[in-house]
Formats: C-alpha cells, sequence, structure tokens
C-alpha cells in the first residue's frame, strides 16, 4: 500500500528534544496521490533518509556514495528544490569531538552533492553532533544508526516536501 508521507517541522522538534522518535511521530499519512502526477512519485520513491558512517568516519563509502547519487539525480532533475543535511554521532567520545565529526560528515555529503553538480545555495548544512541518537546503546556495532547523516528534501519554500513509501507487509 502506497502513501504520501510528510516530514512535520514539529515533529522534527519532538525528535530533537526527546532524542528518539518512532515512524508514527515524524510522519503523518496525507492520503491518496490524486492531485501528485507520477513522474514526481517515481521520481522520490526511493529516496535515501540516511548516509550511513563507520566508527570515527565521515569518509563516505561507496554503497552510500550510490544512495547520494540519487540525492543529486533528483535535484539537478528539480531546481527548485534544496536538500537539509543533518550530522549525527554515536555517543563515544567527548561532546566537543562528536559535534566537529557530524558537522564533517554532513559537510562531506554535501561536497559529494556539490562535486556532483548541486549548487551549494540548495544545501542546508547542521549537526546535533551525538546529542540526538535514534538508538541508545554502548554497542559500537549497534551505534552505526546514531552514525549517519540525515538528508530531507525541501521544496522551493524550504520545507520539507510530501514522500511516499510503500510499507512492508508482514506475514
Amino acid at each position: 500500500m502506497k502513501n504520501i508521507m510528510f516530514f512535520s517541522v514539529i515533529s522534527f522538534l519532538i525528535l530533537i528534544q526527546n532524542g528518539c522518535a518512532s515512524d508514527e511521530e515524524i510522519f503523518v499519512d496525507y492520503g491518496d496521490l490524486s492531485n501528485l502526477d507520477s513522474e514526481f512519485y517515481s521520481e522520490y520513491y526511493e529516496w535515501p533518509s540516511v548516509i550511513n558512517f563507520d566508527f570515527d568516519e565521515y569518509h563516505i563509502d561507496d554503497r552510500e556514495q550510490l544512495k547520494l547519487d540519487k540525492v543529486a539525480h533528483t535535484l539537478l532533475s528539480n531546481v527548485e528544490l534544496k536538500v537539509a543535511l543533518i550530522g549525527s554521532a554515536d555517543p563515544e567520545g567527548s561532546k566537543r569531538y562528536n559535534q566537529r565529526l557530524a558537522k564533517n560528515r554532513a559537510l562531506s555529503v554535501a561536497d559529494y552533492l556539490i562535486n556532483n553538480g548541486v549548487m551549494r545555495s540548495r544545501i542546508v548544512i547542521t549537526s546535533v553532533g551525538s546529542s540526538v541518537n535514534f538508538l541508545k546503546t554502548t554497542n559500537r556495532k549497534e551505534n552505526i544508526v546514531n552514525r549517519h547523516v540525515q538528508i530531507i528534501l525541501l521544496g522551493a519554500d524550504s520545507n520539507p516536501v510530501e514522500m511516499m513509501y510503500e510499507a512492508i507487509q508482514s506475514d
């Protein structure tokens, strides 16, 4: 079942304040696709929401570069759109170090997009360091989910755009 998803600014603020949020808190279902053309639908169907990083790294590996190629393609095909990049780090290390690492991750993603033709003026960069974790754990392997850059597609008005997803049916 296909639904339209919208990343609400209020829910994002809840995420920032609480440090963790479920999909239901982040996204709101807006119903059918009747006013959305099929080209728009197919273009954003596989939008990558995060770029992951190895421990203590801000280098983008080959698998993550493939995701960023989709982002660059979408932005180059739709000049009215922008993107917000929010860098994150796991809780290992000092607060100051993690803030710098998270910012370097966001800058690394921005540099990749710029090197692939996206104008710098269409990219918003910020970081939350290790203050916002999707998973609270001390396990280094599990902490990979906290080592990322979140990618939010923005419209011409700089607000997050509606996104679509295909719900996974469990047996």
